[in-house]
Formats: structure tokens, C-alpha cells, sequence
């Protein structure tokens, strides 16, 4: 399930680095019906700062 809660997890981890969005959707597991959710999700969070 995508959620900004998962999203936030993942780049909270102290491993983390700045990743493209193909390799954010690939470490995430991202499928290709699942990327229009994504990027709506990952757009709200990037208005939020």
C-alpha cells in the first residue's frame, strides 16, 4: 500500500540518500499500476516541505 507514512519511513532510515524517482520506485517496490498513486502522494508531500 502506497502511503506518505511508508514514504517518510524509508527516508528516515539513517542508510538514506537522495534517490531518482526510478530508483525511489524501484527501492520501494513500485509497480507500474501502483505509480500514478505514488506520484500523487509523493507530489502532496513535496508541497508539504
Amino acid at each position: 500500500m502506497i502511503n506518505s507514512d511508508g514514504i517518510m519511513e524509508h527516508m528516515r532510515q539513517e542508510s538514506y540518500r537522495p534517490l531518482s524517482y526510478a530508483e525511489l520506485t524501484a527501492v520501494l517496490g513500485i509497480s507500474e499500476e501502483e505509480e500514478n498513486k505514488f506520484n500523487k502522494v509523493l507530489g502532496r508531500l513535496e508541497k508539504e516541505g
